[in-house]
């Protein structure tokens, strides 16, 4: 047996003094030493916070000395209670606190430790924070959500109860009210699109889940509501490897118009040597020649007055006779440039020829039939620079779409950044081998300088400018279009000429820039006056502007036309959050509260941001978390990611 010895040669006697190291490394700065000499305090925290216990029934912390007999212990009367049942106490007997959730409670009331009782708060408020719960620890992280969004909870009980329903756990709570990513509201709204529409919606709708929703298993929506997907194609086709095939090639389509590939999706493998899946795979082209047009919009064309209809012509002519051509529809709000859009979609549309309609906003879109957003219909970038190329290739379904329309409209151009068109405009050019702008294709552009501009993120007016189209390579290939007749105030000449002044920078300023309204247009505010009003009546500043605009709002609230003849715009979203306030309390009928699903995108997710926080980092202009309404009331509901 051998044997061996390990040891370290040097000199063992050296002593390493860590505090003297510290020291002679640490400096303190010539404000820190007179603080520090004159006793000054050298931290704070304002307002103080209170950390909120987050805890399972029975399953708080009891304090206890070593000689105490346990039994004893667990009868006494404070260790029954804790921060948290002291608040489902709080709620039974006091309805104002019911109003607050779990962490506002530090705000109006006041935790008194050694009672274990909350009174109401009378000196300057805390801010509660509940305890950090891992979602590794199952329930309690379940719980911690509910706390975060359910007020005036009297039990954990009531915390698992939603919608007469009492749930078993506080995960199925949770998945119940929404408030954890589930697949159950994919699967909702699959089951009710099969109610009422036609199985090739309803594939759409499949598809557009899959690109746009993270949806958790894939292939059991799939296998759940395969049946109502091929229920046009069972009529005729028996076999279920067909009908499946039928199906994945149908899905596989959408999901390429839409830059996906099924591939990703976990479905069943679609076989490319089928002669099912290798059918006209121009579906992008087939479906916009089925959108189709309306006999009224076709009817346009003999109610355009002289400008719009010597436009029309023109760009008509150049459709025909493949002519290339970039035009410029430029007229002030109300002159009629959806009006004319409209009419050339129908015209072409009637033509068997293929009308791109898109435009910068999502509103713009939706109001031209067939309307889809720029960045989606070209696939531009987010981040945009001077080369920027779109994100598609010769061989997709947007280059094929491209390559057969004949016109292409874009409205509400004044509103992008040159480089987002520029960008469009390399890419046709590549895609039709042409050196021509836009490859060739006649282009028509729609917008109005004199409203909003590009948004430059704190840029000076300087860059604002080169930053719109005006000072793109493009405009000088524009044909410009005039409209000038104000169709909207056609009874109010005065203020279409007003706004034309303001537009055009020829109204009468004062100061910096600033242009007087008239006082017919105005409604009078003065701070003092409604601070005073306030203090008497306790009414909202907002109040006035909300009743002269929506008068009698409490009768008028379900009537579509009411809602459409007035709005309250504003440049600021906490002003449109004010707003919207008022307004909602302003409905008749029971409040619901309606909250969103947060969730940290798959690309950021190392940086482990808890989910029940991801609401409050909102990006800039965001929709909020949470939403309130009343029944019965109005509801629009909006979609940007696909066509609709």
């Amino acid at each position: 047996m051998a044997s061996f010895a390990l040891g370290h040669q040097g000199d063992d006697g050296i002593e390493i003094n860590e505090i003297k190291q510290y020291r002679n490394a640490r400096m303190i700065t010539a404000i820190e030493a007179v603080y520090r000499i004159f006793g000054f305090p050298l931290y704070s925290m304002s307002p103080p916070v209170l950390q909120m216990q987050v805890h399972l029934p029975g399953m708080h912390m009891v304090a206890y000395k070593a000689t105490d007999d346990l039994s004893d212990v667990v009868q006494r009367e404070k260790s029954q209670k804790s921060m948290l049942t002291e608040v489902f106490r709080m709620n039974l007997e006091n309805m104002e606190a019911r109003k607050y959730l779990y962490r506002e409670f530090p705000e109006h009331f006041r935790w008194i430790k050694a009672n274990k009782q909350w009174v109401p708060r009378k000196q300057r408020a805390q801010i509660g924070r509940l305890v950090y719960a891992n979602p590794a620890e199952g329930e309690r992280f379940y719980l911690r959500v509910l706390l975060n969004h359910v007020r005036g909870a009297t039990s954990f009980e009531h915390l698992k109860s939603f919608k007469g329903v009492t749930y078993p756990t506080f995960r199925a709570a949770c998945e119940a009210m929404g408030f954890v990513e589930t697949d159950k509201s994919l699967d909702d709204s699959l089951t009710e699109a099969a109610e009422h529409r036609m199985p090739n919606a309803l594939r759409r709708l499949f598809a557009t889940i899959l690109a746009y929703c993270e949806c958790a298993n894939a292939r059991t929506l799939y296998d759940k509501h395969f049946d109502s997907m091929t229920e046009d194609y069972r009529r005729t086709m028996k076999n279920h490897t067909m009908l499946e095939q039928m199906l994945l090639a149908d899905l596989s389509d959408h999901l390429t118009s839409m830059g996906k590939d099924i591939k990703d999706y976990g479905l069943p493998k679609l076989d490319k040597s089928d002669n099912v899946a290798t059918r006209d795979y121009y579906r992008e082209l087939n479906e916009e020649l089925n959108i189709g047009f309306e006999e009224k919009d076709l009817k346009i064309i003999d109610t355009l007055n002289t400008e719009k209809r010597a436009g029309f012509d023109d760009i008509l002519d150049h459709v025909v006779n493949n002519k290339s051509q970039v035009f410029f529809v430029d007229g002030p709000g109300g002159t009629g440039k959806t009006y004319l859009y409209k009419a050339l979609l129908a015209k072409v549309r009637s033509m068997d020829r293929i009308a791109i309609a898109t435009a910068t906003s999502g509103i713009a879109a939706s109001i031209m039939p067939g309307g889809r957003t720029a960045h989606s219909r070209f696939k531009i970038p987010i981040k945009l620079g001077d080369n920027t190329m779109c994100n598609f290739t010769k061989q997709s379904g947007y280059s094929r779409i491209t390559t057969k329309g004949c016109v292409i409209i874009w409205d509400e151009v004044a509103m992008t950044k040159r480089q987002c068109v520029e960008a469009p405009d390399r890419a046709l050019r590549d895609t039709m081998g042409s050196s021509h702008p836009f490859g060739g294709k006649v282009m028509l552009f729609g917008g109005d300088f004199r409203q909003v501009l590009p948004v430059v993120a704190r840029g000076t007016r300087a860059q604002i400018t080169d930053a719109t189209l005006l000072r793109s390579y493009i405009w000088k290939s524009v044909r410009r279009i005039r409209l000038t007749q104000n169709m909207r105030a056609q009874s109010d000449n005065w203020f279409a000429e007003y706004l034309l002044r303001i537009g055009n920078g020829t109204e009468k300023t004062f100061g910096d820039d600033y242009v007087r309204l008239p006082d017919d247009i105005m409604l009078p505010w003065s701070r003092e006056d409604n601070k005073e009003k306030k203090k008497t009546t306790g009414n909202n500043p907002i109040d006035g502007l909300v009743e002269r605009i929506f008068p009698d709002l409490c009768y008028n609230c379900t009537s579509s036309k009411y809602m459409r003849e007035r709005a309250i715009l504003s440049t600021k979203n906490e002003h449109v959050d004010a707003v919207n306030t008022v307004l909602i309390d302003r409905f008749p009928g029971d409040e619901k509260s309606h909250t969103g699903l947060m969730s940290v995108h798959k690309e950021f997710k190392q940086n482990k941001i808890p989910g029940v926080v991801a609401f409050i980092l909102l990006a800039e202009g965001a929709f909020g978390h949470e939403g309130q309404a009343h029944s019965p009331s109005l509801a629009t509901a909006m979609r940007e990611q696909c066509r609709p």
